[in-house]
């Protein structure tokens, strides 16, 4: 979760009114204290219990399978020299709410599509993968599976490619072999998904007179960040702009977009980047600015001052 706010409290914040200068001047909030401190709450507990069960029975299925936790709702695995799939069982809670009557065999269909992604199934042609590959922005921080195909960007950040499903995993020079495609055509089916995911109402959107204008991407569905590679949304969102739109993306799982309009909001917001990128931990890209233009989006070399 991002240091800015709550997903929730952000629906708060634009139904009540209240300012943008009040938004981000919420204090700093770490990733590990948003993750650990509703865990008692009933919800929470529902997550946690399901996850340590999908964590059993993928180890029961596949007793070679390295399996750890990452937070409350993810969770690793990877068989050895093989790429980690991370799996978000938010998603398969809402699943199991809403048919509560099949619950063991929704438990069971989705191990055995975390035992595909392993590759402990029969292999996935290009006419499925092409509909499941997304693009991700990848940090330095960030292990890369062996193989994992990878395009420059700027910053110092990578373009990699994942390939959706019960878990996800990065696409590697074994998928282009076993589909016969070039990366260049993966790349722009991921990118085409992406478009196709990023619906309208994901985008939330802040106005404040005097102080600018905010556009948020925070679905936690792991492609915020990603999101920057969608230019043409963001040309045509620059066009609206009285000055250069400026882009963040501390972390894989947010995205912030904001004007000048306010030099001292402006300087408040990245730095408040900064923090996130600080405070992120492996999932953290940069704390460097990208600067959206009718043009296009280009790195921004120079600090707010």
């Amino acid at each position: 979760m991002s240091s800015f706010v709550l997903a929730g409290t952000l629906v708060c914040l634009t139904m009540l009114g209240v300012s943008a200068a009040l938004y981000w001047r919420l204090p700093s909030r770490r990733r590990e204290t948003l993750e650990e401190a509703p865990l008692e709450e009933e919800g929470m507990l529902s997550v946690t219990a399901l996850t340590e069960a999908l964590m059993g029975q993928l180890k029961e299925r596949c007793p070679e399978a390295e399996v750890r936790r990452l937070e409350a709702r993810r969770f690793a695995a990877r068989l050895e020299d093989g790429p980690e799939v991370t799996a978000d069982v938010g998603r398969l809670l809402l699943s199991l709410e809403a048919h509560p009557d099949k619950a063991n065999a929704i438990k069971r269909e989705y191990v055995t599509g975390l035992l595909e992604a392993l590759g402990q199934g029969q292999a996935l042609g290009w006419d499925e993968a092409k509909w499941r590959v997304v693009p991700t922005l990848c940090g330095q921080d960030q292990p890369q599976a062996p193989g994992a195909v990878r395009f420059e960007f700027e910053h110092g950040l990578e373009v990699g490619v994942a390939l959706l499903g019960p878990a996800r995993r990065e696409v590697t020079d074994k998928d282009v072999g076993t589909w016969a495609v070039s990366r260049e055509s993966i790349r722009q089916a991921a990118l085409e998904n992406l478009e196709r995911l990023t619906t309208p109402g994901l985008l939330q959107e802040i106005h404040d007179e005097g102080a600018g204008v905010l556009y948020i991407y925070e679905s936690r569905d792991g492609l915020d960040a990603a999101r920057l590679l969608l230019e043409e949304r963001w040309r045509a969102l620059s066009e609206r702009c009285s000055g250069p739109l400026l882009i963040a993306v501390p972390s894989q799982d947010f995205l912030i977009a904001f004007t000048q309009d306010n030099e001292e909001h402006a300087q408040h917001i990245q730095s408040r980047v900064f923090d996130d990128w600080m405070n992120d931990g492996p999932r953290r890209l940069t704390w460097k600015l990208f600067e959206a233009t009718p043009e296009g989006i280009f790195p921004r070399e120079t600090m707010l001052h």
